[in-house]
C-alpha cells in the first residue's frame, strides 16, 4: 500500500509536469527550498499544509481539488 507521502508526492510531481514548470520554479511557488521541495516529491517527507495551500493558490486551484484528484 502507498503511503501518504508517496501519495502527495506523486499528485505534486504529476501537478509540476502537467502545469511545465521545474522543480525549482514550484519550489519558489512554494516557498521553499529545492532539497525540501524534492523530498516532498519523492516521498521522503510530507508537506506541510500552509505549504502546499501557497503552491496550489499560485496555480489558482483549490486544496480540495487537488486531494480528490490524488483520490486519498
Amino acid at each position: 500500500m502507498e503511503s501518504l507521502k508517496s501519495k502527495i508526492g506523486i499528485g505534486i510531481y504529476q501537478l509540476r509536469n502537467e502545469e511545465g514548470y521545474s522543480r525549482q520554479e514550484f519550489a519558489d511557488m512554494a516557498g521553499i527550498s529545492l532539497n525540501s521541495y524534492s523530498n516532498i516529491e519523492n516521498g521522503q517527507s510530507l508537506i506541510k499544509l500552509d505549504t502546499l495551500q501557497t503552491l496550489l493558490d499560485s496555480l489558482y486551484l483549490k486544496m480540495s481539488d487537488f486531494f480528490y484528484k490524488i483520490e486519498l
